[in-house]
């Protein structure tokens, strides 16, 4: 599952090279996968990455609060977040203004997953 998030993130992104919010983006994903560990659903958290020109997240990362490089994930969500807003705002991007739902994350046998 883990390595299907990740291709998909990549795919979502590998068209996006001039984006320098892309590869935050992309560290973020593979760091928060690294570790999801958790014990209850109170260790898990969605993260807002990305920023669509029209306004919200262009990705959700699903991370576990238990992950030792936390910190660094959520670093580098804001960062793309930033980016992304200054990029659109440099280039006048224009996107397809729909909002992508905040996912839903749990704690499943001991690890956080998206629902």
């Amino acid at each position: 599952m883990k390595a299907l998030a990740f291709l998909s993130l990549f795919v979502v992104f590998s068209n996006v090279s001039a984006n320098p919010a892309a590869p935050l983006i992309q560290a973020a994903g593979m760091l928060a996968d690294s570790y999801q560990r958790c014990f209850s659903h109170a260790d898990c958290t969605v993260l807002p990455a990305g920023n669509r020109a029209c306004g919200g997240p262009s990705y959700y990362l699903v991370a576990s609060k238990l992950n030792p490089n936390f910190n660094e994930v959520v670093y580098l969500a804001n960062q793309s977040v930033a980016k992304e807003t200054q990029f659109n705002k440099d280039n006048g991007t224009i996107s397809i203004c729909s909002i992508l739902p905040s996912p839903v994350t749990s704690c499943y046998n001991n690890f956080c997953v998206r629902h």
